[in-house]
């Protein structure tokens, strides 16, 4: 979401009993150079924040980053940080929810705020992934 779709990647899971992808970690590549490096566990607690750093300094996606509340921004070469809290009520998925509900309501049929070319971008590079795990879910041939 932050890169674009990546151009490259490097992937490996571990798959259960059940061929569930328990464990699964990947590095990918952007056209203009960047890496993302990306770790998922139900094995077992993994950290659930997320660094983003760049030339000019970096944020700190604080626990649990997929519904974050809190992000420090730290500037390089300087001691000065920045943190912005933003308290949500529920678990966070109900804003998701809240717009798509006020999309079909404006009879649109995609988010400006999560497009569904970016959506299925998203989707290709994890299928690419599943298929390099040998992952496949019951419905694929």
């Amino acid at each position: 979401m932050i890169m674009g779709t990546p151009t490259d990647f490097i992937s490996m899971a571990n798959l259960g009993e059940t061929n569930v992808d328990e464990q699964a970690s990947c590095i990918l590549k952007y056209q203009n150079g960047a890496h993302a490096m990306l770790h998922s566990s139900i094995r077992c607690e993994t950290g659930q924040d997320a660094y983003i750093t760049g030339t000019k300094g970096s944020l700190y996606i604080h626990k649990q980053c997929w519904k974050p509340q809190k992000i420090t921004i730290q500037w390089h070469n300087s001691p000065r940080k920045e943190e912005i809290e933003m308290p949500f009520i529920g678990n966070g998925f109900n804003y998701e929810a809240e717009h798509f509900g006020d999309l079909i309501l404006e009879g649109k049929k995609d988010s400006q705020i999560m497009p569904i070319e970016e959506t299925l971008s998203i989707l290709k590079t994890m299928d690419q992934m599943r298929e390099t795990w040998g992952l496949k879910y019951p419905f694929e041939k």
